[in-house]
């Protein structure tokens, strides 16, 4: 587990949370009628994150219309905004399913 503080209101600087990530986590988010899958490890310098997204194909085939595997990476704000761009660009989401909606 790794311990930390958070600011949730950027008004109020002296009023920090803790938090926790908890290492060898994973957690899904829907999208359409699949699932992102978002990891936890331990790092060496901390906690580190990886997303994982793979798109069924539609005709029952074993090669995925989409397949995503980003890199494990300790900055957690780059490695969602890059899921999110990709699976805007790549994976053909449907308009009522964005995952920064």
């Amino acid at each position: 587990m790794y311990r930390f503080q958070y600011l949730p209101d950027p008004d109020l600087p002296e009023d920090l949370h803790p938090g926790v990530i908890p290492a060898g986590f994973s957690a899904c988010v829907p999208v359409d009628q699949d699932m992102v899958y978002f990891h936890t490890r331990e790092g060496d310098t901390g906690p580190e994150y990886q997303v994982v997204y793979t798109q069924p194909d539609p005709a029952g085939g074993d090669i995925p219309a989409h397949s995503m595997v980003l890199e494990w990476t300790n900055d957690v704000d780059a490695i969602w905004v890059e899921a999110l761009q990709q699976l805007e660009d790549n994976a053909g989401l449907s308009e009522e399913r964005r995952l920064d909606d």
